[in-house]
């Protein structure tokens, strides 16, 4: 997975461009999964509280340190972990689920299928298609019960804490 290898300085902040003021943060990508594509990728973050979020997990960090610190194997027991709370251990969630799951949403968002294809850095059109038919596909049959149901509710109903980044740094939140 790319983002387990993501590391502060593949981090391209407004302030940090060189090219003069850009309001996005740009995340270059030196060992993409789809290298035959492209050695080196990027991808643009337009979405300001995601950027936000981002500046305020690595202020602290040096150039080489990772942004995530935890194994594929750590991350998949922890997301599986928080679909059995949310009563969603039958829907079959992986983390592969989060690349077909944004590039539906962003889909159903915007609807332009270009955009979507660079954005994803998919080469081929037909992978976009087969991304969005199977998670659209799987989302509509999706047969999660109504206690999920309640529970995701809750949850969404108690996420409006996201919209402010706290105001101790990450790493001291995180110590010990």
């Amino acid at each position: 997975m790319e983002v387990l290898r993501l590391q502060r300085k593949h981090l391209v902040f407004p302030e940090d461009a060189l090219t003069g003021p850009d309001p996005n943060l740009v995340v270059v990508i030196e060992e993409p999964k789809t290298k035959r594509v492209w050695n080196k990728q990027f991808v643009v973050c337009t979405e300001p509280g995601l950027i936000q979020w981002l500046q305020w997990w690595a202020q602290q960090m040096r150039p080489n340190d990772f942004l995530v610190c935890m194994s594929r194997h750590s991350w998949s027991r922890r997301l599986l972990a928080v679909c059995n709370s949310l009563k969603l251990e039958d829907v079959g969630y992986t983390l592969s689920s989060f690349r077909s799951g944004g590039a539906t949403y962003q889909f159903r968002q915007h609807g332009n299928f270009s955009v979507l294809q660079f954005k994803g850095r998919w080469k081929s059109a037909a992978t976009v298609q087969f991304y969005i038919q199977g998670a659209m596909a799987a989302h509509a049959t999706c047969a999660a019960g109504a206690e999920a149901a309640e529970r995701v509710r809750f949850v969404r109903a108690g996420s409006q804490w996201l919209e402010r980044v706290p105001g101790q740094t990450a790493a001291r939140l995180l110590r010990p």
